[in-house]
């Protein structure tokens, strides 16, 4: 709503911009869904990665006036996840309940329909393929820099002359990963065994 400028005392309290689900002016919809579940699993990533920082710091004897900024951060990540879930959860009450109102017609009509896979964030390989997915459908949301990239490119003179590249194996990989989940109601568990077995999964050739 506030296109960037962020509130002073928001970005105060969290020392750091980009922190719409705290943000008192942010305005959220169902097409926010897929995305907000992104930010969600970024919060929750964070805070592992803090607890286990915050942890062997203290096993180092760190005073704790140096830790005080890992808490903090740890603080703000948390808060995140709470109310990104919040949200989403008051979100997905009415994606549902518009399944029963076949009339009416809205940006996120093709969501009524869409699967749903359950993601175990204390499971690694769950995080891995989930990272994989997040960063190929919402590389402005899983990378810090992705403003700064954007900038650079459009102040490139030669943009227009681009030439498509070849996808990288990222894009390969979760190109795979999203047919499976797709087209049949595997769950996280069965599409990892999936690409586990040689037979099923693309061969090497094709992803270097």
């Amino acid at each position: 709503m506030r296109d960037g400028d962020c509130p002073k005392q928001l970005v105060e309290f969290t020392g750091r911009s980009r922190v719409c689900s705290l943000c008192d002016a942010a305005v959220w919809g169902i097409d926010h869904l897929p995305g907000m579940n992104v930010k969600m699993r970024q919060a929750q990533i964070n805070s592992l990665h803090l607890v286990d920082k915050i942890s062997q710091l203290a096993d180092a004897d760190i005073s704790q006036a140096e830790m005080e900024p890992y808490h903090h951060e740890l603080t703000i990540a948390r808060y995140e996840l709470a109310s990104y879930k919040h949200l989403a959860d008051q979100l997905n009450e009415v994606l549902d309940s518009d399944n029963h109102n076949q009339g009416y017609i809205s940006r996120y009509r093709d969501l009524v329909g869409a699967k749903r896979h359950a993601v175990d964030m204390s499971n690694p390989l769950h995080r891995v393929i989930a990272g994989i997915l997040d960063s190929e459908a919402y590389p402005h949301l899983t990378s810090a820099n992705y403003p700064y990239m954007v900038e650079r490119l459009a102040k490139n003179p030669d943009l227009l002359k681009l030439e498509l590249s070849d996808p990288t194996t990222k894009q390969l990989m979760a190109c795979q990963i999203a047919t499976i989940l797709k087209s049949s109601g595997l769950t996280f568990d069965e599409v990892i065994a999936s690409l586990s077995t040689p037979s099923l999964s693309l061969e090497r050739e094709q992803i270097e």
